[in-house]
């Protein structure tokens, strides 16, 4: 059986003022409707559960057992109503967020921390890919936003770029380089040189190459890696020099140094990507956020 929500806050009322009069006026009806949803609630529970007197009303034995109940009930109700608005206006829900390793070494941490403060009931489930692999995530719907380097994007999905930074040369500490204070590409000519695989890192792979070719420089290429922290324990371990974002320079300080580079200076680019079909009202909540979010505080340039 099930009950009417109208006819349990009608209930409701007439227990809590044992008076029909005042209970009427408390929820703006009149008595004779009033009445009436009480006896449908009655008949419906098949019990009575008012006693009425000509000048009195007062709860049966079955009317004060029923009446925990019947509020709870109200209250759960409303509590329902109110998460169904708020779900439905972005203000709470879940979100699955894809970040790339490097960017989570200050660029997530930095927009998670701050929504968990602004957005505290929207639930940001976090997972660490490559930006390929988040473009096949958003494709396959099993991610909602994306942050990853600026590649190409394809079908429905939509990307805003949040953020742009240095790449730096990362050497070893005892390397002779490390005592200039500005590397010139010139000086990378012939070096033993580590960088990223021309698939899973494929975007630093790219901006690097084509520089390095447009530039004419050759370095003396070592080791192909997908993942910029082992890029850099191998520097540590004086197999090379690197050409890494600057966001990583936090890394591994003890036994490597960071230097810009001269002229013709390389960046990369961060991007926020999503479905433009995305129908998660919490994800356009936390995409607004994090947009408003890196237009303030994006990495030092």
């Amino acid at each position: 059986m099930a009950l009417d929500i109208s006819q349990l806050n009608c209930f409701v009322a007439v227990a809590e003022e044992l008076h029909f009069g005042r209970a009427a006026a408390r929820l703006c009806m009149t008595q004779p409707p009033l009445s009436r949803q009480i006896q449908l609630l009655e008949h419906a529970l098949g019990v009575q559960l008012l006693e009425r007197g000509n000048r009195s009303v007062s709860l049966t034995a079955a009317g004060r057992v029923f009446l925990p109940d019947a509020r709870q009930i109200l209250h759960l109700a409303e509590r329902a109503t109110s998460t169904a608005r708020r779900a439905g206006h972005g203000e709470m829900g879940r979100i699955v967020v894809g970040f790339t390793s490097v960017i989570g070494i200050d660029l997530m941490p930095q927009v998670v921390a701050s929504a968990r403060k602004a957005l505290p009931h929207i639930d940001i489930i976090l997972k660490e890919m490559v930006s390929i692999e988040q473009i096949q995530g958003l494709e396959a719907n099993t991610i909602d936003l994306g942050f990853t380097r600026s590649l190409p994007i394809r079908g429905n999905l939509t990307r805003e770029q949040v953020a742009s930074e240095k790449m730096v040369v990362a050497l070893p500490i005892e390397h002779p380089l490390a005592a200039k204070q500005t590397i010139s590409w010139q000086d990378l000519h012939g070096q033993p040189f580590i960088t990223y695989t021309p698939k899973t890192g494929n975007y630093f792979y790219t901006i690097i190459t084509r520089l390095l070719n447009e530039l004419g420089i050759v370095p003396e290429y070592v080791q192909h890696v997908d993942e910029s922290h082992t890029i850099l324990g191998l520097v540590r371990a004086g197999l090379g020099i690197s050409i890494v974002p600057e966001s990583v320079s936090v890394l591994y300080t003890d036994k490597v140094v960071f230097r810009p580079i001269g002229r013709n200076e390389l960046r990369a680019d961060t991007c926020m990507i999503w479905r433009s079909d995305c129908c998660n009202p919490a994800l356009v909540t936390f995409r607004d956020f994090a947009s408003k979010h890196f237009a303030r505080f994006r990495l030092p340039s």
